[in-house]
């Protein structure tokens, strides 16, 4: 048996063979150089554009920039005219009013200069303040053209006093007492604070607003003389100033019943209420001419010396208020934060009693209710009743007072049996009665602390005291003190002679100075009963 020779398979057959016997699984990745290895495909023309087609934009210069911006200016110009002229349109922008927030609204007229401007216009100023601040609309109804005084106001100082109604009144003494406290208090820093600068801010506007509504209601009284800055500060001494302390929060007016109207001619000392206003800081209470307006400043402090009263009056002077106050308005500093007086407090029942700065016609000055508030003549003011609103409850308004004079002549003598004696005066009869009437006493077992009474009284009735008897005293008496008077005084000999002195003119022609108390309840309807 002969040997079969092998001979050698070519290694592509082996390779054939052994692929096509043996199952594929994977086919190995060819090994090759790295320079041999296939580039990866091309981008997708569909997804990516051809770069080499792009336009090469150079970076904008400040030029270009103010340019296109300048451009798109132009192109918003139509949509502001339009709007700066719907805003101009008294009906258009009472309508907004109506429909939108105040927010909004603010935000608006934030946008553009012009739109801010929109106070500029009588009509649209009348429409946004009629709208926003309380008792405009009342008071444009009452406004004199002759008597009337500018107080400019803008959108800026309708944007504070809007924060100003919605900001509670106990955050001013709170803030101040906060600075006074600090171990670290200095006045000059503590008047830079930011705190500080925005309540002062707040109340200057509210005050702005006082005067405005101040302004429009007819009779409103400015003061005769201008006097300088340097003046009026340093017109008072400090020994006739007092204390003022932060005010109260609420007053109800016991004499009058919920809801009554202003005074009329007839009837003008009775005393003025107002529906939904229950606090003498309320706007609403500016829009009375028979009411004393209350103003407001922030200056923290503890004690209201001289030094605090000037500051007081700087705050005034800067905001471009001072020359639009008339003697009788009522400053508050809702900084002033007293320290606790136990005796005061053991005194009376309520604390510190109510005290308040005024302006007597030439500078600020301290107020203590219920004692005479001074002015110079009282009789100038537009009613008796004008602080009524801050007097301390079951309390009467009491003024130093001289008395229109009355021209005396003889009169007959009457029997010593009447009980009616009349003085002969060359104008008419004053007529003096002795009246038995009811009167309060002093009771400390009273929780009032008096008591009702009836005692003999000496009453004299003047018809009529109005105009011609103030001129004839070298003034003119205001509105709610014309009508007819009675003086009242105690059923003695000493008691009538006081009437009869108190209306006859001295050597210099002038009535001598006494003190008259006002009683609410029995004046009213054209009569003023005083006491």
């Amino acid at each position: 048996m002969s040997a079969a020779v092998l001979s050698p398979i070519p290694s592509h057959h082996r390779t054939t063979s052994l692929a096509s016997s043996t199952p594929r699984t994977s086919s190995p990745r060819p090994q090759t150089k790295s320079r041999d290895r296939p580039l990866p495909p091309l981008p997708d023309k569909a997804r990516s554009p051809d770069v080499s087609h792009r336009r090469y934009t150079p970076p904008l210069s400040p030029k270009s920039v103010r340019s296109s911006f300048a451009g798109w200016r132009s192109s918003l110009l139509p949509i502001r005219v339009w709007v700066r002229r719907a805003l101009e349109t008294p009906g258009i922008l009472e309508a907004l009013i109506r429909n939108t927030t105040w927010d909004d609204l603010h935000a608006l007229l934030s946008t553009c200069r012009d739109f801010r401007r929109v106070l500029a216009s009588p009509e649209c100023r009348d429409v946004m303040l009629s709208c926003y601040v309380p008792g405009y609309r009342i008071a444009q109804s009452s406004r004199d053209s002759q008597q009337f005084r500018e107080v400019e106001v803008d959108i800026h100082d309708l944007t504070l006093l809007m924060i100003a109604q919605n900001l509670p009144l106990h955050k001013y003494p709170m803030h101040a007492l906060t600075i006074l406290s600090s171990p670290l208090y200095d006045a000059v820093l503590a008047s830079h604070d930011a705190t500080t600068q925005k309540l002062i801010a707040l109340t200057q506007a509210h005050s702005r607003f006082v005067l405005l509504l101040q302004s429009l209601m007819p009779h409103r009284r400015f003061a005769s003389v201008n006097h300088s800055s340097d003046s009026s500060l340093s017109s008072p001494s400090p020994s006739s100033r007092s204390v003022a302390e932060f005010p109260p929060s609420s007053f109800r007016d016991p004499s009058r019943e919920p809801g009554s109207s202003e005074p009329t001619s007839s009837s003008s000392s009775t005393v003025p209420a107002f529906r939904g206003s229950s606090s003498p800081h309320d706007l609403l209470m500016a829009t009375s001419r028979f009411r004393a307006p209350i103003l407001r400043v922030f200056y923290p402090c503890t004690v209201l010396d001289e030094s605090s009263i000037s500051a007081c009056e700087d705050q005034l002077m800067d905001a471009g208020l001072w020359d639009h106050l008339s003697a009788g308005d009522i400053v508050c500093n809702f900084g002033y934060v007293p320290p606790p007086d136990p005796e005061e407090s053991a005194q009376s029942p309520n604390g510190h009693r109510k005290k308040w700065l005024i302006y007597n016609g030439y500078c600020l000055v301290h107020y203590i209710p219920p004692s005479p508030p001074p002015v110079e003549n009282s009789m100038t003011l537009p009613s008796p009743f004008y602080f009524s609103h801050i007097l301390p409850p079951s309390t009467n308004p009491i003024y130093i007072l001289s008395l229109p004079p009355l021209p005396r002549t003889p009169s007959p003598p009457r029997s010593r049996s009447s009980r009616g004696h009349s003085v002969s005066f060359a104008d008419g009869q004053l007529q003096l009665t002795l009246a038995h009437l009811p009167a309060r006493v002093a009771s400390p077992k009273s929780p009032q602390g008096w008591a009702i009474a009836k005692k003999y009284m000496w009453l004299a009735r003047l018809p009529y005291a109005g105009y011609s008897s103030g001129v004839q005293g070298g003034f003119v008496p205001g509105e709610g003190w014309r009508g007819e008077w009675v003086l009242e005084a105690e059923g003695t000999k000493e008691g009538r002679q006081s009437l009869i002195d108190a209306l006859t003119p001295g050597p210099d022609g002038m009535c001598r100075r006494g003190m008259w108390e006002i009683l609410k309840e029995k004046s009213g309807k054209g009569r003023l009963w005083m006491k």
